[in-house]
């Protein structure tokens, strides 16, 4: 047995003194095993070259040719990883060389610093490696008309809401809900923006592909990637995320959702992506956690734009907002579509009052509670520290974390559960995806609704 694995190492690429080594680590232990006889049957095999080494027959001899080839695997796969992976000890000096790993993009602090190439920097929109961008809502708030406007002036260089500057550049709009209804709404806008139809058919490529099966199959990802790049791309925006994953066999609520996201992240150009929120926020402002894909899709998300309908009896009134940014988040804004007389498609963006904005991560008229009582602290503590951690914690680290006053904190860790924001797993808590989201004053707000009145 020490020669059979001896043969492997030598075939494998193992150094003669790490193989002996290996092999006396292993032996050492068993009882009536001469180790260094063994040692030196193993290390035999560094007197002959490679090729004339029969570890495996051997191996295979002994325990079997399926058992023989997964100790084959696991002998060659740690000096494989060994040659492949650079150590932080043998790093080398600017400017060198690094090794070629599938996947990986040394980066260097001597390397000169990327500027962001804002597409639109006033919505905080640019591309991204591995990274696209979305607009997210409620069916009806919004969304397709913003994904509209926003196709015409990326292609174009019009201000997007008549206000921030955008780059203009080749787009592609992938329509997957059918381009009948969108091309008569690109029709109105573009009247209402005074643009020219002949010169928005050389910038802006409108593809219906509601008949497209599946968009994560191997055709269509490089039929795609073949046309970013022969046509030079520079935005891509998709109506809708949703729709396009119909196709597919994935479950929203499954990581997997998040596949085509991947696959669009790759294309080294801005892409913006519409996706439907869950009717968790069907009665407030869409927030990040509501992107379906168990937060997945969120997660690969550089800019998340939310829309939704700030007045049930205003249907033409949409308000924008920001729950992500590559830097900073742009101030909400409502935006009013109008019909005009020549049957263009207008729209106007106003400011929207400072209470308001406050408000648009909660509940607007909901009476925030005092940060200082017992419970909120409590809770606001054991949510930071859960959300902050790689583990589950038992109840009574909890209660310690939430200040030691078991009233209060035992409280509060209930209120946390009921609110969905931590989770009970057997007898240990753990952070939710919908609460690792949130921001402190969610928490507080939902502690506030959830438990009422607050006292020690």
């Amino acid at each position: 047995m020490c020669g059979a694995l001896g043969g492997l190492l030598r075939k494998a690429g193992w150094p003669k003194e790490a193989a002996g080594d290996l092999v006396r680590l292993w032996l050492d232990g068993h009882p009536g095993i001469d180790v260094r006889h063994g040692v030196d049957w193993a290390l035999g095999a560094w007197e002959r070259p490679p090729g004339e080494v029969s570890g495996s027959q051997v191996l295979a001899g002994l325990v079997g040719a399926e058992l023989a080839r997964l100790i084959e695997a696991g002998v060659m796969l740690p000096w494989r990883a060994g040659r492949a992976l650079p150590s932080l000890g043998d790093a080398q000096p600017a400017g060198a060389s690094a090794p070629e790993i599938p996947g990986w993009r040394v980066r260097r602090f001597a390397d000169p610093e990327e500027p962001i190439e804002w597409s639109c920097e006033g919505l905080a929109l640019a591309p991204s490696r591995g990274k696209i961008s979305i607009i997210a809502g409620q069916p009806g708030a919004g969304k397709g008309p913003i994904a509209d406007h926003l196709a015409l002036c990326l292609a174009t260089g019009s201000r997007a809401f008549g206000r921030y500057p955008s780059q203009a550049g080749p787009t592609l709009l992938l329509d997957f809900e059918g381009s009948r209804l969108t091309m008569r709404r690109l029709r109105r806008m573009a009247s209402a923006m005074g643009l020219d139809p002949a010169e928005l058919d050389q910038q802006l490529m409108i593809v219906d592909t509601s008949d497209c099966v599946d968009p994560l199959h191997e055709a269509w990802s490089s039929m795609l990637i073949e046309v970013v790049q022969r046509d030079r791309i520079r935005h891509v925006i998709l109506d809708s995320y949703t729709t396009a994953m119909l196709g597919t066999a994935v479950e929203a609520n499954s990581t997997a959702y998040a596949g085509l996201a991947r696959l669009l992240g790759r294309l080294d150009c801005l892409v913006l992506c519409v996706a439907h929120a869950t009717k968790a926020a069907a009665e407030r402002a869409p927030r990040l956690a509501d992107i379906g894909g168990t937060g997945a899709l969120g997660a690969l998300a550089q800019t998340a734009i939310f829309a939704h309908r700030p007045k049930d009896d205003d249907e033409h009134r949409i308000r924008v907002s920001c729950g992500r940014g590559p830097e900073t988040r742009f101030a909400p804004f409502d935006v009013l579509f109008s019909d005009l007389e020549d049957g263009g498609l207008g729209l106007t963006a106003y400011d929207v009052p400072v209470e308001a904005a406050k408000t648009e991560s909660g509940q607007p008229g909901v009476a925030r509670p005092a940060h200082g009582t017992p419970v909120v602290e409590a809770g606001v503590r054991i949510w930071k520290f859960l959300r902050d951690s790689v583990t589950t914690h038992t109840r009574r680290e909890l209660v310690d974390v939430g200040g030691g006053a078991n009233r209060p904190a035992k409280a509060a860790l209930a209120l946390l559960v009921e609110a969905g924001v931590i989770q009970l797993l057997a007898s240990h808590y753990g952070i939710t995806p919908a609460g690792r989201e949130k921001s402190q004053d969610d928490v507080v707000l939902a502690l506030g609704l959830i438990g009422g009145a607050f006292g020690a």
